[in-house]
């Protein structure tokens, strides 16, 4: 006579067999089936089994806090808003974000009422208060005295003039990447050069003159496709 399954799990004797062979044969003999469950893999407070893509803010904010749209509070959030903030102001966000680098003055400011319109930033909050403690913390980034508007800790000595254009064949003569210049919109051009890789480096006579020509290059075109530009690398 077959056993039912929860008959199986109050029989000892089933159970404690050392041999496999054995114990399969025995079920077998008594037409039990014996599933074997699947692990189950659970989320620790480290957040591993988390998935990384789900992630609404930079990579250090910690997993189980980015996933499933948990709402952050204290020290989570200032860390968490501090993060994103810092990777919004980071080089390498820089470097291809044209419409947050149109956003500073000339002292590289972005007011805090624009920055928090972004949409990850204003996902954690809408309180600008725990946007500011959050920057007096960071060491990348500082805010003005006003505490109304925040900037990236870089060398101020250090002009970022020049335009990094991509995808123009090094054949192409100078003049023709200069006549992309002349129009409303863009500075003055100071010099052009031609790299490898069908690079260019065009050099402004200002960092807000170059800040204002990206934005100007966004609605232009070079042979019938979209410009591509950026502003250089200090380590370019």
């Amino acid at each position: 006579m077959a056993l039912e399954g929860a008959d199986v799990m109050g029989k000892a004797d089933v159970s404690v067999l050392s041999d496999s062979k054995d114990k399969e044969a025995l079920n077998k003999a008594k037409g039990v089936t014996v599933t074997t469950a699947q692990p189950t893999v659970k989320t620790t407070k480290s957040g591993i089994g988390l998935n990384p893509s789900s992630y609404n803010y930079a990579p250090s904010v910690s997993p189980q806090y980015a996933a499933n749209n948990v709402a952050l509070e204290g020290d989570q959030l200032l860390q968490a808003v501090k993060y994103q903030i810092e990777f919004y102001l980071s080089a390498s966000n820089l470097e291809r974000d044209v419409y947050l680098c149109s956003l500073m003055d000339t002292n590289h400011f972005v007011q805090l009422k624009q920055i928090m319109e972004f949409k990850k930033l204003r996902s954690l909050t809408t309180d600008d208060s725990v946007v500011i403690q959050a920057i007096s913390n960071s060491t990348t980034c500082s805010l003005n005295e006003e505490r109304t508007a925040v900037r990236a800790n870089f060398k101020q000595e250090a002009k970022r003039n020049t335009i990094v254009l991509r995808e123009i064949s090094s054949g192409t003569s100078p003049e023709v990447v200069r006549a992309i210049f002349i129009d409303d919109g863009c500075g003055e051009v100071l010099s052009v050069r031609s790299d490898v890789g069908d690079i260019w480096f065009v050099t402004m006579k200002t960092e807000d003159e170059a800040r204002k020509t990206l934005i100007a290059l966004l609605s232009k075109e070079f042979d019938g496709k979209p410009i591509k530009a950026r502003l250089k690398n200090e380590s370019m």
